[in-house]
């Protein structure tokens, strides 16, 4: 294929390497940045000549002590990249990930979400960049809105859905036949796209691993986000305009103090993240129930221990059970605790308790109501991720947050931090989850079904009759109607709301 394509924006140059070639730093958004700081992506600009995209562009602007490359950070990083077999094909199955880090990191120069496999094996894989942090999903506007915009993060995942649906055909990609697919922050940002009205002809599909649907904050649950970072920044909410000019130094230094304070105050409330409004008007588990999201077939999942990692580095979890009889008193939910306590009497430590507890509130119970919310209308798959690599055993994280991600990919044996913790494993049992995971994900953006074809029908569809999952482990297996005593209890049990 030549590398050299022409977009309704200009042309761009990729870079052919072995059997694939990749577009890297492709714009789909102008820069937000002057003026569109703060604000929703608006249209990329046209550009005369050919565009050089054969190396990663700037990541956005991290809000994280750690640094997972050594990719430059900038405010000017709304970028796409795009990778797939160096052959003539048309028409092949569309694959974008979005990647996580709970709203305030994260990158799709990240080798640990490197695409290559997927490229291998028939797909064109995308993946693209948003602003974080206080730079895409802070709600200043609550007290500005003539300066500031909701949603900016959002919005420029939203613009690049557009950008990839009137631009994939150019570089062979079927715009009728895109799956979209994300983990944590990713996959709670495909379920408001689920349901957003400006997304809804966008895509067809979408693979949700470790969701919170419910993640989605009020005008008043916002505030008490933006009140922090002002009182940080020794602010008065009438003052709020001097953030528009703050220095990337200021905002990193006010959010961290936000992500320090609001977990002991408010033990167990959801981080920032996306906001109700405009763009997304409605309850993401209403609208689905619903049936706004009709036509969409979907792969949802957890992973066994989604909250010791959390709980370890105490991190935005009650992570002490003085944190975690907090969160009980100050909902006023007081009256539950005895049926909670008795649900996890088989832990043997507070540390486990909570931990159990967490992997239902934040990552299990959402994602079940979702999948009975879209199995009224059409084919779900769900499964439940188990298998810890020994490391993560010595580490007692188990088959903890992100650590299915490089089975997903195959990116057990790369330089990143994922492919780190999966060192030790028998390369049998890393050979066989990817050819059941990674190949079920193939499978399902190229034709809407994870199973190869019909005679090989080892992953049973989930429907509100058998709940039926799919364990992905040593040894996969499937599971019928499991956690029905925790769905019991959590019907009558909420937090924050």
């Amino acid at each position: 294929m030549n590398p050299i394509v022409e977009t309704n924006y200009g042309k761009v140059e990729g870079e052919v390497t072995g059997n694939l070639i990749q577009w890297l730093g492709v714009p789909f958004a102008k820069p937000p940045i002057d003026e569109l700081r703060f604000k929703r992506a608006q249209e990329c600009d046209k550009w005369e000549g050919i565009k050089s995209c054969r190396s990663f562009k700037r990541k956005p602007i991290q809000f994280i002590d750690f640094i997972l490359t050594k990719i430059p950070e900038s405010e000017d990083c709304l970028h796409l990249n795009i990778i797939r077999s160096n052959n003539n094909q048309q028409k092949l199955p569309v694959f974008v990930w979005i990647y996580g880090g709970n709203f305030i990191f994260g990158e799709n120069s990240d080798s640990h979400y490197d695409g290559s496999l997927f490229a291998q094996d028939g797909v064109l894989f995308v993946s693209i960049n948003y602003r974080l942090g206080a730079l895409g999903y802070f709600d200043f506007s609550i007290y500005d809105n003539q300066n500031f915009d909701s949603n900016g993060g959002f919005s420029d995942q939203v613009m690049a859905l557009k950008w990839i649906k009137e631009n994939i055909e150019y570089f062979g990609g079927d715009p009728d036949n895109i799956t979209l697919a994300g983990e944590s922050a990713g996959a709670i940002s495909i379920s408001h796209l689920m349901v957003a009205p400006s997304t809804q002809n966008l895509f067809q599909k979408a693979i949700l691993q470790s969701c919170l649907p419910e993640m989605l904050h009020t005008e008043k649950t916002s505030r008490v986000f933006v009140d922090m970072f002002l009182k940080s920044a020794g602010l008065d909410k009438t003052e709020i305009k001097k953030i528009l000019k703050m220095p990337v130094t200021k905002l990193k230094q006010h959010t961290d103090y936000v992500f320090e304070t609001f977990p002991q105050e408010l033990p167990g409330f959801l981080p920032p993240s996306n906001v109700n409004d405009d763009l997304i008007p409605i309850n993401p588990l209403t609208a689905i129930e619903s049936g706004i999201a009709a036509n969409k077939k979907i792969i949802i999942g957890t992973n066994k221990d989604e909250s010791s990692y959390f709980i370890s580095q105490k991190r935005l979890v009650p992570y002490t059970r003085e944190l975690f009889n907090k969160m009980f008193q100050l909902n006023q939910v007081e009256d539950k605790l005895p049926k909670v306590l008795e649900l996890y009497q088989n832990t043997k430590t507070d540390k486990e308790m909570i931990k159990e507890f967490c992997n239902d509130c934040y990552f299990l119970i959402d994602s079940i109501a979702l999948s009975n919310g879209q199995a009224k209308y059409n084919d779900v798959w769900m499964y439940r991720f188990d298998y810890a690599p020994p490391l993560l055993k010595l580490l007692r994280w188990g088959a903890t947050h992100t650590s299915e991600i490089p089975v997903v990919f195959g990116n057990m044996n790369n330089q990143s931090l994922g492919a780190k913790f999966w060192k030790g494993a028998p390369n049998q049992i890393k050979n066989k989850l990817i050819n059941e995971m990674h190949l079920s994900w193939v499978n399902f953006a190229k034709n809407g079904d994870p199973n190869e074809n019909s005679q090989n029908n080892y992953w049973e569809s989930y429907n509100t009759d058998s709940h039926k999952v799919r364990i992905f482990d040593k040894n996969s297996y499937t599971i019928q109607r499991p956690y029905k005593e925790h769905l019991n209890l959590w019907q009558g049990l909420s937090f924050y709301k």
